[in-house]
């Protein structure tokens, strides 16, 4: 009651707020970048601030703070209001919270966002048979006879818990399939997935290339998991398949801990399979197309695994310590949680936040929870610890933390940025849920209910609102997509929560808010129907694709061309072009890192490909690599947006191009760069004037390939 009570006049303070202060606090906190940080296309059209969406949303974050401290000063108060006044509130609360709801889903149907692509994700009849399981769910709660069968088909037996340990398994490989891709299949897959893949593999073969994150190379999602990820394509070949596969199994890996937390939250492994089904399903939503050639979350691993497998298998070694409150101390898992931040900040850091205040609800010691902050602290500091110590084996040097706010600062000060399409939609219900999550946390930690439960409730709130200000930054319905999996872990914890009360409570049907949370679990379990059959999986990955349309995709876009290695490899001494093995060279090419690791040279390049140079610092920052390594050769895209404005920059560091008749300063007449075909896109090298002789090329053997005025290709 108490957390009703105070619900309205909280939220009615912070939208104030949020009216008044909005504004000034966004161009305070996340001030635009400078045109001078930016390239000239950027600002023209990708260049998008939006200070008050963000200070709105800091803003908006003291909310679940306002309702904690409401709720706990209220109940610890010995104020007695009339209880017909307190109803009335309460009621006027729940009303307008399920209107507001309502509101939402209907206003989600229209949403058009700045690409101009509607994003409904539940349909209609998706919410039509969503209420269905809700109310089918009610009618088994409030039935006696009905729950008592249900509790007793529940009641876990050896063979009940490996089955459903089966189902998991099965149902999660089953889910995945469809992110498995072969350098042939990848050009019938759904666009989105055909142009990200270069992207976020470029880490893990950064790693393969000989490159380290936090010293040499800056990864656009994960700094720590590439490491682990080229291990089997080291072992297994460095194909396109054994890293789709490796992809998927960190992916799996983090699910199948989220089906482990359930089991401890529900209590039963039959009521955690029933949970995770929809989770799994909603983690892996299919927006656009079908699922066998579509685009998911599970496809874009940007998202599964590189920025979800970390905090899910946090959350899970949470609710594990949870589960087990004799043991105290806890900087081991907080070593795991600095660890993932340091993997990924934008994720990392509300998992981290998340995990100390889920383990500060085990107890109301105050000795406790000061010791909690020093593990806490003793665990960030053996991450770090240990991720210098790998760095300093690899590459000799400690690592420079600063590399995880590189492309943070840009998308905080308007890079990439897209306006909220309106206030109330899916968001917002998302939101609310984190909100909902965290209240429950706080009223069952004053009725003293400690427990995995308790504590996991307050972890899903809290990392959620972390999770979704990814969405308010780059406000498109593809990131919405991403946000999809936290707001799935929040239903399932306040389903559990439902559940249990409706069990409890003698047969009655569910008041207002127990009802949106069957309607949130429900919703999830219709997208169960979106797996596709194993065999269309199948027939994809084997080329027997059944008439499925053919994308207007290149073919086989990820394997290095062999008929340009001696133009993409080579660097240039003096007159002529020479091979070596291990030489340096800036390949600002899609798989770039791939390419350089087929030709056997070294990518100096930190960044993934040109679309990764941000502004006029990242091109003097991969200048200034290429010289330090010894090298004077960089190759790009001729056709690329970004190349019109990195062309003419590197003319002013000094660089060269290669013509028809040799090489040429740029600008000067006669200084069109030759284009050579790289699997149908142009592409064009050019040479450091100021380094004619590359310190790499002064020893070792090396390869003649061509002289400058009579050139091989």
């Amino acid at each position: 009651m108490a957390a009703w009570f105070v619900a309205l006049p909280c939220t009615t303070l912070v939208a104030l707020l949020v009216l008044l202060l909005a504004e000034p606090l966004g161009h305070l906190a996340f001030p635009p970048l400078s045109p001078s940080a930016l390239l000239p296309w950027e600002i023209s059209g990708y260049f998008q601030p939006e200070p008050q969406e963000e200070g709105g949303y800091v803003l908006a974050l003291l909310l679940p703070c306002l309702l904690v401290l409401a709720t706990v000063s209220l109940t610890r108060s010995r104020l007695r209001l009339p209880r017909r006044m307190v109803l009335a509130v309460v009621s006027t609360a729940r009303v307008a919270t399920l209107l507001l709801v309502v509101i939402c889903l209907i206003r989600q149907q229209s949403l058009r966002y700045l690409s101009d692509v509607g994003a409904r994700y539940f349909t209609p009849a998706t919410l039509i048979a969503g209420g269905g399981v809700a109310v089918v769910i009610a009618v088994v709660m409030r039935s006696g006879s009905i729950r008592q069968r249900v509790a007793s088909a529940s009641h876990e037996t050896s063979g009940r818990r490996v089955g459903a340990i089966a189902t998991a398994v099965v149902a999660t490989v089953l889910w995945l399939l469809h992110a498995i891709n072969t350098d042939a299949s990848i050009a019938r897959t759904y666009l989105s997935v055909w142009y990200n893949l270069p992207f976020t593999a470029d880490d893990t073969f950064a790693v393969l290339n000989g490159l380290t994150p936090f010293v040499d190379v800056a990864p656009l999602y994960a700094s720590l998991w590439p490491f682990l990820a080229a291990v089997p394509l080291a072992l297994f070949g460095k194909t396109l398949l054994v890293f789709t596969l490796t992809m998927c199994a960190l992916s799996a890996t983090a699910l199948l801990a989220v089906f482990d937390l359930l089991r401890r939250v529900s209590g039963t492994v039959t009521g955690a399979l029933a949970l995770y089904l929809p989770f799994l399903a909603t983690s892996l939503f299919t927006g656009h197309g079908t699922q066998a050639y579509g685009y998911t979350m599970g496809t874009y691993f940007g998202i599964f695994p590189l920025r979800y497998a970390g905090p899910l298998l946090l959350a899970a070694l949470t609710a594990r310590k949870l589960d087990r409150p004799g043991e105290r101390s806890a900087w081991p898992l907080f070593a795991v949680a600095g660890l993932v931040v340091l993997n990924n900040a934008n994720f990392g850091v509300p998992a981290f936040a998340a995990t100390l205040i889920a383990l500060g609800t085990r107890t109301t010691d105050a000795g406790a929870r000061l010791r909690l902050i020093r593990d806490a602290a003793t665990g960030a500091l053996l991450a770090i610890l240990a991720l210098s110590c790998l760095t300093l084996v690899r590459a000799g040097s400690l690592p420079d933390l600063g590399q995880m706010t590189t492309y943070t600062r840009y998308f905080a000060g308007g890079y990439a940025a897209a306006p909220l399409p309106g206030l109330f939609g899916l968001h917002l219900i998302f939101f609310m849920t984190y909100v909902a999550a965290i209240a429950v946390a706080v009223v069952r930690f004053r009725e003293r209910t400690f427990g995995a439960l308790t504590g996991m409730l307050a972890w899903s709130g809290v990392f959620g609102l972390g999770a979704l200000s990814y969405f308010v930054a780059e406000s498109g319905p593809h990131w919405l997509k991403a946000n999809f999996s936290a707001w799935g872990l929040a239903i399932c914890m306040l389903t559990v929560v439902v559940v249990r009360r409706l069990a409890t409570t003698g047969p009655r049907w569910p008041d207002l808010p127990e009802v949106a949370v069957l309607f949130g679990i429900g919703v999830m379990a219709c997208s169960v129907a979106q797996l596709s059959a194993p065999w269309t999986q199948a027939a994809r990955l084997t080329g027997d694709h059944r008439g499925a349309p053919r994308p207007n995709l290149p073919a086989n876009p990820y394997v290095p061309d062999p008929a340009t290695r001696t133009f993409v490899a080579s660097l240039a001494d003096g007159d002529a072009f020479y091979l070596r093995h291990g030489a340096p060279v800036a390949l600002l090419l899609y798989n770039g890192h791939r390419i350089a690791d087929a030709y056997g040279v070294v990518n100096v390049s930190p960044y993934a490909n040109i679309m990764s140079l941000f502004g006029p610092s990242f091109v003097r920052t991969v200048v200034a690599h290429l010289r330090r390594a010894g090298g004077n050769t960089i190759v790009m895209p001729s056709s690329e947006l970004p190349s019109q404005d990195v062309y003419p920059l590197l003319a002013g560091l000094g660089f060269g191009v290669v013509t028809r008749d040799g090489l040429a300063p740029i600008g000067e007449p006669g200084s069109e760069p030759l284009r050579v075909s790289m699997r149908g896109e142009p592409i064009i090298k050019l040479v450091d004037l100021h380094v004619p002789h590359p310190r790499a090329l002064q020893s070792g053997d090396r390869t003649l390939v061509g002289r400058m005025r009579q050139s091989p290709w």
